[in-house]
C-alpha cells in the first residue's frame, strides 16, 4: 500500500510538472504573438524561445520563432552588409560572427534559420583582409617586443583561422619569448630559483625553444641547496628513540616537493667519505663540518636531540554499574473497560570501561651551515598525542537503558544522551607505539616546512 501511494504522488506530481510547463509555454507563445504583432520580433523571437525550451512539441511557438528568428537574423545580416559595403573589415567579420551564433543559438531548438551563401563570401573576403592586417600588428609588436600585446592578437588569428600562416607559432614564441629572456636575465644575478621557473614555464610549452631546458638544468644546478641529515642526539634516557625519530625526519625531509631542496642522509654520506678512505664518528661535530660539507657537496646540515619522552598508559578498567531498564506493564480500568500501559523501571546492571594513553616528548632541531658554521634555524618542538576510550556494554535492550540518579531512573534528555553515548562509544584506543609515531611525524613534518621555508625565503 506505502509503494501504490508513493507511484500515485510521483504520477500527480509529474503530471501536474507537465500541466505547468504547457501553460507557461502557452502563455509566452502568446506573448511572442502580441509582441510580433506589435513589430517588436526581437522580444517575440526570444519569447518563442522560450516557450519551446518549455515545451519542445509547441508547434505555433516554433512556427513563430522560424518567423520572428529570420527577422532578427536578417537585421544582424544587414550590418554585415553594410559594413563591407564601407570595406570595413574588421566590422564585418565581427557583425557576421554575431549572425551566424545567433543562428546556432536558434538551431538548438530545431529551429532552421537562413544565410543567403553572398553574406558568406563576403564574410570571407573581408576575413582574409582582416586576418593579414592582424598578422602584420602582431609581427610589428613582437618587433617592438611587445610580447603580451602579440601574444592576444596571434591568439584571436588562431580563433577566426587556426591555419593561417604561422600564427599558431608565433603565439607560442610571443608566449615564450620573454619568459625566456627574464630567464636569461636572472641567471646572469644568480636568482637560479626565478630562473628556473621562468624555463620551466617555456619548457612546458615547448622542450626544444632555444636552450631553455639546458638552461633550466643549469639553473637547478648552480642554485640547489644540498642538506646532510646527521643522526640525532639521545637526552632522553630511551633507548633508541632517537634512530626512530631520524627515520621519520628522512622520510619527511626526503618528501619535501622543492626541486632546489636535496638530502643527503648517513648512509650517502658514509658511503662518499668512505670513498675518500676517512671516517665519520656517530653525531654532528662542528670540528669536521666544513670537510664533510665539502666532501659531500652540502651547504648545511640538519642536527639535532631528542630532549625528553614519557608515556604515561591507564590500562582499561571494567567497573560494573547500575542502572535501570524500562518496560510496559499492562492496566485495566473496570470503571471505563479499557486497558491502557505503564512504564515501569527495573533494576540492573551494566558495565562501563575507562582507560587512555598519553604521549609527550620534547625534540630540538637545528639547520647548521657546513660553510660558516652558523645556526640558520633552531626550533625546540614539545608535543603531546592522547587517546583514550569511555564505553559502556548492556546485554539487555539498550534503547530502555537508563542511568541511575540518586536511586531513579535518570529519564532527562541529557541523562539519556549520555548513556547513550557511552553505549555508542569508540572501544580501541591507541597504543602508545601509535601515539609515538603519530609525535614523530608531526615533529618531522614541522622540520620539513622550517626548512623549506628557510630555502624558498633565502636561496
Amino acid at each position: 500500500m506505502k509503494n501504490r501511494y508513493i507511484i500515485r504522488c510521483l504520477l500527480l506530481f509529474l503530471v501536474a510538472g507537465t500541466l505547468y510547463a504547457c501553460s507557461g509555454s502557452k502563455a509566452m507563445t502568446k506573448k511572442a504573438a502580441k509582441l510580433e504583432a506589435a513589430g517588436d520580433y526581437t522580444s517575440a523571437a526570444q519569447f518563442y524561445y522560450n516557450a519551446l525550451q518549455r515545451k519542445s512539441t509547441n508547434v505555433e511557438a516554433r512556427i513563430g520563432l522560424k518567423n520572428a528568428g529570420q527577422k532578427v537574423l536578417n537585421d544582424h545580416l544587414d550590418e554585415v552588409f553594410k559594413a563591407h559595403a564601407l570595406e570595413k573589415h574588421k566590422e564585418t567579420v565581427y557583425a557576421y560572427q554575431k549572425a551566424d551564433a545567433y543562428k546556432s543559438k536558434i538551431g538548438r531548438m530545431n529551429v532552421k534559420l537562413e544565410v543567403p551563401e553572398h553574406y558568406t563570401t563576403d564574410y570571407e573576403d573581408s576575413r582574409e583582409i582582416y586576418l593579414n592586417s592582424l598578422y602584420e600588428e602582431g609581427s610589428s609588436l613582437m618587433e617592438n617586443e611587445e610580447y603580451d600585446k602579440a601574444e592576444k592578437v596571434f591568439a584571436e588569428i588562431g580563433r577566426l583561422n587556426p591555419e593561417f600562416k604561422d600564427a599558431d607559432e608565433l603565439k607560442n614564441v610571443a608566449y615564450m619569448e620573454p619568459l625566456y629572456k627574464k630567464g636569461m636575465a636572472s641567471i646572469e644575478q644568480e636568482d637560479y630559483r626565478s630562473a628556473y621557473n621562468y624555463f620551466d614555464k617555456v619548457v612546458k610549452r615547448s622542450k626544444t625553444y632555444k636552450d631553455a631546458l639546458e638552461f633550466k638544468e643549469e639553473a637547478l644546478k648552480a642554485g640547489r641547496y644540498t642538506i646532510a641529515l646527521f643522526p640525532f642526539e639521545n637526552a632522553s634516557g630511551i633507548k633508541n628513540i632517537e634512530e626512530k625519530f631520524s627515520a621519520y625526519a628522512l622520510n619527511s625531509l626526503s618528501g619535501i616537493k622543492d626541486p632546489f631542496v636535496k638530502i643527503v642522509d648517513r648512509e650517502n654520506m658514509d658511503r662518499i667519505i668512505e670513498e675518500q678512505e676517512l671516517s665519520l664518528s656517530g653525531i654532528f661535530e662542528e670540528s669536521s663540518a666544513a670537510q664533510v660539507g665539502d666532501l659531500i657537496g652540502a651547504k648545511a646540515a640538519v642536527v639535532g636531540k631528542v630532549i625528553s619522552y614519557k608515556e604515561t598508559k591507564n590500562s582499561v578498567k571494567k567497573q560494573s554499574k547500575s542502572g535501570f531498564e524500562s518496560y510496559r506493564e499492562k492496566r485495566y480500568n473496570k470503571e471505563e473497560d479499557k486497558t491502557y500501559y505503564v512504564t515501569k523501571y527495573k533494576s540492573v546492571r551494566y558495565y562501563q570501561y575507562t582507560g587512555s594513553n598519553k604521549v609527550t616528548i620534547s625534540i630540538q632541531y637545528k639547520l647548521v651551515s657546513l660553510e660558516t658554521g652558523e645556526v640558520l634555524l633552531s626550533q625546540i618542538v614539545e608535543k603531546e598525542a592522547k587517546d583514550g576510550v569511555n564505553y559502556a556494554t548492556y546485554d539487555g535492550n539498550k534503547k530502555n537503558l537508563f542511568k541511575n540518579l540518586n536511586g531513579k531512573a535518570d529519564t532527562s534528555k541529557g541523562g539519556k544522551r549520555s548513556i547513550n553515548g557511552l553505549l555508542s562509544g569508540k572501544r580501541e584506543m591507541k597504543s602508545t607505539v601509535d601515539l609515538a609515531n603519530d609525535l614523530y611525524k608531526t615533529v618531522s613534518k614541522n622540520l620539513s616546512a622550517d626548512v623549506t621555508k628557510y630555502v624558498v625565503n633565502n636561496h
